[in-house]
C-alpha cells in the first residue's frame, strides 16, 4: 500500500516536472524585472544647450507605448522644431527627449530724468533684454542739476512686465543750466539780429541812392540858370 501511494507520488513530480518544462518551451517565462526597466527622461534646454528647468522622468513597461509634450516654461517659448522621439514604445535603453527653448524678450527697462515739477531734463534712457538678464543702472551728470530722488531698483533683473527708474533732480546753479531750449533761443536771436542789419542796411542804402539823385538834378538846375 505503501508502495503504491510513493509510485503515484514519483509519476505525478515527474508529470508536474514535464508540464512546467513544456510550458516553458511553448509560453516563455516573462522576465516581469526588466519590463519596469523602460525609462523616458525629458530634457528642458535653451538653444545653447543650458539646461533650464529640472528633468521629468516617466517610466513603463518595455514595449509599451508612452508619450510626451512640451511643457511652458515662465520667460522662455519654444525653439526649433518638435523632437521625433516624443512618442514611441519604452525600451530597455533609457530614452532621451530633448525640447529646446528661447528667452522671450521682456518689455523694456526705461530710465527717466526729470526735475522736481516732472518735467524732463534729459531723453529718457531705455534697456532692452530678455526675462531673468541683469541690468544696471545710474545717474547722468546734468549741468545746473544735482540728483535728489531715486524711484525704482537701479539694478536687478529684466522681467515681462517691463521696469521703470526715474531719477529726480533740483536745480543748484541757474547759470550753469545748459539745455537744448537755451541753444535754441540763442540762435533765433542771432538770426533776428542779422535779419534787422540786413533791413537797415538795405534802407540806408536805399536813401543814399535817393540823395544822390536829389544831389544829382540840383547840379543840372544850376547849370541850366
Amino acid at each position: 500500500m505503501k508502495n503504491n501511494l510513493m509510485k503515484k507520488f514519483f509519476k505525478f513530480m515527474i508529470l508536474a516536472l514535464c508540464i512546467v518544462l513544456l510550458s516553458g518551451t511553448i509560453f516563455p517565462i516573462v522576465n516581469y524585472a526588466e519590463e519596469q526597466n523602460g525609462l523616458v527622461i525629458v530634457k528642458y534646454q535653451d538653444k545653447d544647450g543650458n539646461t533650464i528647468a529640472d528633468d521629468s522622468i516617466i517610466e513603463g513597461n518595455v514595449g509599451d507605448e508612452y508619450e510626451v509634450t512640451r511643457k511652458n516654461i515662465e520667460g522662455y517659448k519654444a525653439y526649433g522644431v518638435t523632437p521625433r522621439n516624443v512618442k514611441g514604445t519604452y525600451t530597455q535603453e533609457s530614452i532621451e527627449v530633448i525640447f529646446v527653448y528661447q528667452k522671450i524678450k521682456s518689455e523694456e527697462v526705461v530710465v527717466k530724468y526729470v526735475d522736481e515739477s516732472g518735467y524732463y531734463i534729459r531723453r529718457d534712457k531705455t534697456i532692452t533684454g530678455y526675462s531673468g538678464d541683469t541690468y544696471e543702472t545710474e545717474s547722468e551728470e546734468v549741468d545746473g542739476y544735482k540728483v535728489i530722488k531715486t524711484n525704482g531698483k537701479e539694478k536687478g533683473e529684466i522681467e515681462q512686465e517691463g521696469k521703470e527708474i526715474t531719477y529726480t533732480y533740483k536745480v543748484y546753479d541757474k547759470n550753469a543750466k545748459k539745455t537744448e531750449w537755451t541753444t535754441a533761443k540763442t540762435l533765433t536771436t542771432i538770426a533776428i539780429i542779422v535779419v534787422i542789419l540786413i533791413v537797415v542796411f538795405v534802407v540806408i542804402a536805399k536813401i543814399e541812392k535817393k540823395n544822390k539823385v536829389a544831389d544829382s538834378e540840383d547840379i543840372s538846375n544850376d547849370n541850366e540858370e
